[in-house]
């Protein structure tokens, strides 16, 4: 239990360690044009100290990697299954190894594009929630995940172009990308709070996946 607690509190640092590596690389970078650079810039070349940047997201990546193995546990320990529990933990590996390569080979190494890979992650939310599909419990989480994973499709398809061009240019692409980071991490942050909360409270595992278990006496 305490091995799950510690995995689930990686996840909960994963996006304070981005977004911790953003400001500070950004406060080290105040040429930077958020707007019209992407944030891969903050550690590359002309970044003043980019190993600021790369360092945390690479930490970052790292506490991701770690937060797939807890939601693992944690989804078992709330009945759902081997299938959904596994394949949200391979999500999270996929995204948080994809962060780590970004960090260790900064842009414009085209090494860097690896980065690409960890878009996975975006479908995990889904996983999440197939595997809470039979707990009565958890609607506000699972509504946060779903939204979460609308909310990056549309940005992700209005960066692409695929929908509403004109919306996303030079001028701006700096800023919808940063919006799709920020969900992208967020998600992870949050959910592993809220399985930590609960089971915390004394979910017992392999507990009635229908009900809600009855929270410790005082």
């Amino acid at each position: 239990m305490q091995a799950r607690r510690l995995f689930l509190w990686a996840g909960v640092a994963a996006p304070l360690l981005c977004y911790g590596a953003f400001l500070a690389a950004s406060l080290a970078y105040p040429e930077m044009r958020h707007a019209k650079q992407y944030v891969s810039e903050l550690g590359g070349p002309q970044a003043a100290h980019p190993f600021i940047f790369n360092l945390g997201v690479g930490l970052g990546g790292a506490a991701g990697v770690l937060a797939g193995r807890g939601f693992f546990l944690a989804l078992r320990a709330l009945g759902g299954g081997l299938f959904p529990a596994g394949l949200t933990a391979i999500l999270a590996a996929v995204g948080g190894g994809a962060i780590i390569v970004s960090g260790l080979f900064p842009w414009p190494d085209p090494r860097h594009q690896w980065v690409n890979l960890g878009l996975a992650i975006q479908f995990a939310p889904l996983a999440v929630v197939w595997g809470l599909s039979k707990r009565r419990d958890f609607l506000g989480l699972k509504l946060f995940l779903v939204g979460s994973f609308v909310l990056m499709g549309v940005i992700g398809a209005i960066t692409r172009h695929v929908v509403l061009p004109d919306l996303c240019d030079w001028d701006n692409v700096g800023w919808w990308e940063r919006s799709y980071a920020f969900v992208l991490m967020a998600w992870i942050g949050v959910a592993a709070w809220a399985f930590d909360r609960r089971l915390a409270r004394g979910e017992p595992d392999g507990g009635s996946a229908a009900e809600p278990a009855a929270l410790p006496a005082e």
